[in-house]
């Protein structure tokens, strides 16, 4: 069975694992979610935090050890599509690391500003558009596949 691509969204369709994050969303909370996709319950969901997890959450673990390590490893496993979701510096540190195969993006019809931005300090990434829609309310649903 071929390598796990790994995306920076979380795949509708099933999956093998999902390397998560709780900054910004605990793990109860990402558990009793209605946004979350309905196999996430069920698969192995592999956790990067600073903090121990505040409650259980079904098939998950805390990742021990280097984050960028742990996904090549992963990455290595046979199985499914892994999804990454939940933090712009996990975001970063993957693309920085060019172990990401994909990265969808939806883009709100807002100009927010000021905040964080999730390309701030990568070095040039080569993107190829894999697809893209548009939502009824005017969200921006675009796939790139990186190049290499």
């Amino acid at each position: 069975m071929p390598a796990a691509p790994i995306s920076l969204q979380p795949r509708t369709r099933s999956s093998s694992a999902a390397a998560v994050t709780t900054s910004g969303l605990s793990s109860g909370q990402a558990a009793r979610s209605s946004l979350s996709p309905p196999f996430i319950t069920a698969v192995p969901k592999y956790v990067a935090t600073s903090t121990p997890l505040e409650r259980e959450w079904a098939n998950s673990r805390v990742i021990d050890g280097g984050l960028v390590d742990f996904v090549r490893h992963l990455k290595g496993r046979p199985g499914g599509d892994i999804g990454v979701h939940g933090s712009i510096s996990v975001a970063r540190t993957l693309l920085a690391a060019d172990v990401v195969d994909e990265l969808r993006l939806v883009i709100a019809p807002t100009i927010v500003g000021s905040g964080q931005r999730l390309f701030d300090g990568l070095p040039t990434i080569r993107l190829e558009k894999i697809r893209s829609t548009a939502s009824p309310s005017g969200h921006l649903l675009v796939d790139y596949r990186v190049v290499r």
